[in-house]
């Protein structure tokens, strides 16, 4: 038996008699035990998690130097987009599989890292038009992750589950990336 999956199995617990979400269940069982958890590879998923962001933050100012029509659409909404990335830094229940950052957010906690009210599923899907996420369908989730991810839903009494959404990975001066979001922005 793996350490990650009895962490998981007392994390389990702790959801269900404390009527936590696993973030929380996760991180009292860390800290309690003075434990940081490493993933199979050896590097430790919060640097990972940075890597990947911080090349996407400077794709991103890759665009904004070259003055990308599709930022000057997307406008304030781009800020959902960094607290998507904020949100991904700091949740357990953020997943990276096969090099994809896929994390679980609803509406209200993206709007709760923002400054101002903006309508995050419009700003969403704006982001989604443009390639910079992408909502993850049900039907792609895995057997394990939706069990937890109903489980939340009943626990918080939850109208659906967590929307999980996955973040687009870029590299700082991808040119063929930044073309096809020029190309969105023509077709918008």
């Amino acid at each position: 038996v793996s350490v990650a999956r009895v962490l998981y199995a007392i994390c389990a617990r702790l959801m269900i008699c404390t009527k936590r979400c696993y973030n929380d269940a996760f991180g009292f069982l860390t800290n309690a035990l003075g434990i940081t958890y490493k993933y199979d590879n050896g590097q430790s998923f919060l640097s990972q998690c940075s890597e990947i962001i911080g090349k996407n933050r400077a794709f991103l100012d890759y665009c904004k130097t070259n003055e990308s029509k599709a930022l000057k659409i997307i406008g304030t909404n781009i800020n959902v987009l960094y607290a998507l990335y904020d949100i991904a830094k700091k949740q357990d229940f953020t997943k990276l599989k096969l090099q994809k950052l896929i994390i679980g957010a609803s509406a209200a906690e993206v709007q709760a890292e923002l400054k101002r009210q903006i309508k995050v599923a419009r700003a969403l899907a704006i982001l989604a038009y443009f390639g910079l996420i992408r909502r993850v369908p049900p039907y792609e989730i895995a057997t394990k992750r939706m069990d937890m991810l109903i489980r939340l839903k009943n626990l918080h009494s939850l109208n659906r589950i967590i929307s999980q959404t996955e973040i687009i990975r870029f590299e700082p001066n991808d040119e063929a990336a930044f073309a096809k979001l020029e190309q969105r922005a023509g077709e918008w």
